[in-house]
């Protein structure tokens, strides 16, 4: 089996079904994949489990697909689903930690623009503003977190998510007048 190209494998694997055939392109390409994980995703297990996930779909599509570029389209399979769990990963748990490790940012920019001052004997910043962000819509929510948290500009904020350049910024308009908003009954207006 070694001695066949990676299309004969897939071709063959196509034709009978014999695990054999993938367990033999499992082995050329588990060791790129789980590379190709860790480019993007920069962490060994996550990586596992998204090589885990690309060789589940390879296993479940190639009986039903011809495949002419196996090499290729293994990476393009490996490099979707590492883009699936980032999108994941970040409208999950781990984005509103994020959000609420880096809500001090966010009330120093807005302080610095005049949005807002702090009281001394108010609930914690970080606790206000918290909770203000999680009462933007998500697109507001995703703009502001990557233009305050990851200071992204518009152009960047525009290629990350999809969303237009005018969306952008109608995005990060109404989620800075957003948490102004919501602010405000518990901040005192700038002096």
């Amino acid at each position: 089996m070694q001695q066949l190209s990676d299309e004969q494998l897939a071709a063959e694997y196509r034709r009978t079904g014999d695990n054999a055939y993938f367990g033999e392109l499992y082995n050329r390409y588990a060791h790129l994949v789980q590379g190709v994980c860790l480019k993007y995703l920069k962490d060994w297990e996550k990586s596992r489990d998204v090589v885990s996930v690309v060789f589940t779909i390879l296993h479940r599509t190639l009986p039903t697909r011809e495949v002419k570029a196996p090499k290729s389209y293994i990476y393009t399979i490996a490099r979707n689903e590492c883009f699936a769990y980032l999108r994941k990963e970040k409208s999950g748990r781990e984005k509103l930690n994020n959000y609420q490790q880096d809500t001090q940012a966010l009330v120093d920019v807005m302080e610095n623009e005049g949005l807002i001052t702090l009281l001394n004997d108010e609930p914690s910043a970080d606790d206000l503003v918290t909770e203000a962000v999680s009462r933007l819509s998500d697109e507001q929510r995703i703009c502001v977190h990557l233009f305050f948290y990851e200071n992204r500009s518009y152009k960047e904020i525009a290629e990350t998510t999809g969303y237009t350049l005018k969306q952008v910024k109608s995005y990060l308009q109404n989620g800075k007048r957003n948490l102004r908003n919501f602010l405000e009954p518990t901040l005192r207006p700038p002096t």
